[in-house]
């Protein structure tokens, strides 16, 4: 299994406001769009999508939100990704942040790139557009909520 994750402080914006706004299936067409060269719905909280990994070739994957998860006093979004190299889950973690204003949204990415060839694949580009749409996808998170 291959792991991405990154982070972003949403600024002035409680964890249970960005966990409301996250929990929506719909909303999650904002945080794509612009992170992915194509987004098209095909359901509530289904897309496909058209991830560019160089100038003349691109990858298509499949994000469905799965579920949102309030146990045990942590907030998480689950959702699932499906496509040639990039099955796997991808998780929204939200904790508070000092000050008690600020949102920490951590991304959690596992996905398998298969085997010998998709090992290679995955290290030469897969990954690497993977991380820059897992950082844009955050960023378009912040913006929802006026923070960079």
């Amino acid at each position: 299994m291959a792991v991405i994750t990154c982070d972003v402080i949403i600024q002035g914006t409680r964890r249970d406001a960005v966990f409301a706004w996250l929990r929506e299936p719909d909303h999650h067409r904002a945080l794509l769009e612009g992170a992915f060269a194509r987004v098209e719905s095909v359901g509530s909280g289904v897309f496909e999508l058209d991830l560019t990994l160089t100038a003349k070739l691109s990858h298509r994957l499949c994000y469905e939100f799965v579920r949102a998860d309030d146990e045990h006093g942590g907030r998480r979004v689950h959702v699932r990704t499906m496509g040639r190299r990039v099955k796997g889950a991808l998780r929204y973690s939200l904790s508070t942040a000092q000050p008690s204003a600020d949102t920490l949204v951590t991304l959690h990415l596992d996905y398998s790139p298969g085997r010998a060839l998709g090992l290679l694949v995955d290290r030469l580009m897969l990954r690497q557009a993977l991380e820059r749409a897992s950082h844009a996808m955050l960023q378009n998170l912040a913006l929802q909520f006026g923070s960079e």
